[in-house]
């Protein structure tokens, strides 16, 4: 019943690409009007009967008792994908932050059924993308399972109000729990964490840059060294590149206001290619500023002298 009706779900809500949460909202509530088409629709002979997708819309909208409750779940899962998604269809560079995020996403879809515990020890990125989303003694029980409050509160309702019984209750916690476990795998089927250049490429995020100076000089020297199996760099190039990276992340350390700029980066609202050319104006001013202020010590000195040729001539006279 489960697959039957999953299928009016997803073509009511994944059109339109990243409007999918706007589109199951609105899909939600027409699905009083759908009904009502379809009910009137036969007596007035108007209905597609020829029509397989109009069919399986039918059959789903009268019989499926658990089909808003569905809609809801699936919701609930898409708005763990809808930032994501939303954040990586630009033109900005974004692969600096691709694990980081997609360590989110993925640890997001996994606390709803995986084990507390098998996630608290996957501390690595590449143990979280290890963890076997197959396994039945890693996931949770049905009651333990995050299918969304909203979802959870739909089900206690229909429950109450004896729409379902306990076990078509628990058929859709267990259908649940397999859709979810069934994303997950699909999700790190071909997960780019399992590639050690993706996790080495947070080196050049501003925000790690800014962090730890011994973690980042560390993730640049693997990311050189993946570049060099690759045969992307010349042998006699790494160590010349690594002598540049070493002193820019010292330089950002040194000076207080860059490195705040780099601790406080927004992936949303600043590009990675141009935090460069932020950093090197910032650099300038405070090079002017240093030079103002030595000009003004300077200055000062002089005044200082004359003031005291000043004071002796007046002895003297």
């Amino acid at each position: 019943m489960y697959a039957s009706s999953i299928y009016l779900i997803l073509s009511l809500s994944l059109i339109g690409g990243l409007k999918i949460l706007q589109s199951q909202t609105k899909s939600i509530t027409s699905l009083p009007y759908i009904k009502e088409y379809c009910n009137q629709a036969a007596p007035n002979k108007t209905e597609p009967k020829e029509h397989a997708g109009y069919q399986s819309v039918k059959k789903a909208i009268n019989e499926d008792k658990l089909l808003k409750a569905k809609h809801l779940f699936w919701i609930s899962l898409a708005q763990d994908f809808q930032p994501f998604l939303k954040m990586y269809q630009t033109e900005k560079p974004m692969v600096p932050f691709l694990a980081s995020d997609l360590q989110n996403l993925l640890r997001s879809v996994m606390n709803r059924f995986i084990k507390e515990n098998v996630l608290s020890s996957a501390n690595s990125f590449t143990q979280v993308a290890k963890v076997d989303v197959s396994l039945d003694k890693n996931k949770k029980t049905c009651k333990e399972l995050d299918i969304g409050i909203v979802t959870q509160k739909e089900l206690d309702h229909l429950k109450q109000d004896q729409v379902i019984s306990s076990e078509e209750k628990r058929h859709f916690e267990f259908d649940a729990k397999a859709f979810l476990s069934s994303t997950a795998g699909k999700l790190l089927e071909k997960c780019p964490l399992k590639f050690p250049m993706v996790r080495f490429l947070r080196s050049l995020d501003p925000r790690v840059i800014g962090g730890s100076t011994s973690t980042s000089v560390k993730h640049f020297e693997r990311l050189l060294s993946c570049l060099l199996d690759a045969k992307r760099i010349r042998e006699g190039d790494v160590d010349s590149i690594k002598r540049e990276y070493s002193p820019f992340v010292q330089e950002v350390h040194d000076n207080p206001k860059v490195l705040e700029g780099f601790q406080s980066y927004s992936v949303c609202e600043n590009r990675v290619d141009s935090l460069q050319a932020k950093r090197k104006c910032l650099l300038e001013h405070c090079s002017l500023l240093n030079e103002s202020s030595e000009k003004l010590c300077e200055h000062a000195e002089r005044e200082n002298e004359m003031l005291h040729l000043r004071k002796a001539n007046s002895y003297k006279r």
